[in-house]
């Protein structure tokens, strides 16, 4: 059973910067809640909180009745796939090992499984990857590294997917494949939070649409309810409004507000 993430009364500073705000928020499985808002609003370090991989300086984050901070960090890695902005790959592997690495919070003693190379060989399927299943990722486009490392937090197996920005060097095909991933994800039971620069992309993919601005929340809704043109105006200083596609609803930017 996957567990809700709840923050309470979050607030995080950085180099004597206020970055979050006293924020509450409640995030469900079932469900791909893109957090949304300009350069700056906070989104990546909700992120890490969420996460748990950073404390807040006030209020706490729980997964379940679990303070996420506190879990054990195995335990935790076992529950939250997090995949950062900007992930590093330092040295040359094949695309296979570094999958692998997604279950190294289930490795016993005698290293991996058989249970182990399975979720890797699934994962590596699931991200369209098996053509370069043995090749250096070193020599890979920034795209195909992205579809990689999201193979990797698959691997895993964890309940809840975090992603911070990851459609960034994704041409528009693999970009559909990955939403899709994403909302296969969910609706298998799993939760998925994801950080967003891009909003047709949020429209196309999310359940709900949490909006920052200076670290506050502006809006919380289902995504028509969540992107109107106030809100859009407040968080990006656009004049734009959510319009009917041929393929869906898209985001009509007449320019600044």
């Amino acid at each position: 059973m996957t567990n809700t993430i709840h923050a309470q009364n979050l607030s995080k500073s950085l180099d004597g910067h206020q970055i979050l705000s006293d924020l509450n928020v409640t995030l469900f499985p079932g469900q791909v809640t893109a957090i949304l808002g300009p350069n700056g609003a906070g989104k990546s370090t909700l992120l890490r909180c969420l996460g748990g991989l950073i404390a807040p300086d006030q209020g706490q984050v729980f997964l379940g009745d679990d303070d996420c901070t506190k879990m054990d960090p195995p335990q935790r890695a076992r529950t939250i796939g997090f995949l950062p902005q900007t992930p590093d790959i330092a040295w040359a592997v094949d695309v296979t090992t570094l999958v692998g690495l997604g279950r190294i919070p289930y490795l016993g003693a005698f290293g991996a499984s058989d249970i182990d190379h399975l979720a890797t060989h699934n994962a590596i399927e699931r991200c369209g990857l098996r053509d370069m299943a043995t090749r250096d990722v070193t020599t890979l486009s920034g795209g195909e590294r992205a579809r990689v490392l999201i193979a990797r937090v698959l691997a895993g197996q964890p309940q809840w997917m975090l992603v911070d920005e990851p459609m960034g060097g994704l041409d528009p095909g693999h970009r559909l494949d990955v939403i899709d991933l994403f909302c296969d994800f969910a609706r298998a039971g799993g939760g998925v939070i994801i950080t967003l620069h891009d909003l047709d992309s949020a429209l196309r993919m999310a359940d709900r649409i949490i909006v920052l601005s200076a670290g506050e929340i502006i809006a919380d809704d289902k995504p028509l309810g969540a992107l109107t043109p106030s809100v859009l105006s407040h968080a990006y200083g656009i004049s734009a409004q959510v319009i009917a596609g041929p393929s869906g609803p898209i985001i009509d930017i007449m320019g600044r507000s």
